[in-house]
């Protein structure tokens, strides 16, 4: 992983991250990825914001977001996860919570973004909202 935010790490506001990352703490606000990285949630991890896009996200955590958008989204056993998801490929593993919407769309359709006003916008245009 190219950025870790510790369990005992709270960040607040707009927080870009390039490459890989970990959140074991709590992040608020606007969160920017590259959308070539991957995303863990870690478990005790904590994630509220409106847009949220990268590769592949997996959590174990709690993450509370409007659009989640990626080509693979994970939620592993714990996981508290809220929002509409648009992805490829969608795994939920026994004891994950969901709540929300879910698009699986085709390579050829899925957002490829930069920015999370990017992966919005993108959103929109794929499902028509």
């Amino acid at each position: 992983m190219n950025n870790v935010v510790r369990s005992t790490t709270r960040l607040n506001g707009e927080t870009t991250f390039k490459g890989n990352t970990k959140i074991a703490g709590t992040v608020e606000g606007v969160v920017l990825m590259d959308a070539s990285a991957t995303l863990l949630i870690a478990s005790g991890g904590f994630v509220r914001c409106e847009s949220l896009t990268a590769k592949t996200i997996v959590v174990s955590g709690e993450l509370h977001a409007t659009h989640i958008t990626a080509e693979r989204i994970v939620l592993r056993k714990g996981a508290q996860v809220h929002g509409k998801i648009t992805a490829q490929t969608v795994e939920i593993q026994a004891s994950a919570q969901y709540d929300g919407q879910i698009s699986i769309v085709t390579p050829k359709t899925a957002p490829q973004n930069t920015s999370a006003h990017q992966a919005k916008q993108r959103l929109e245009a794929v499902t028509g909202a």
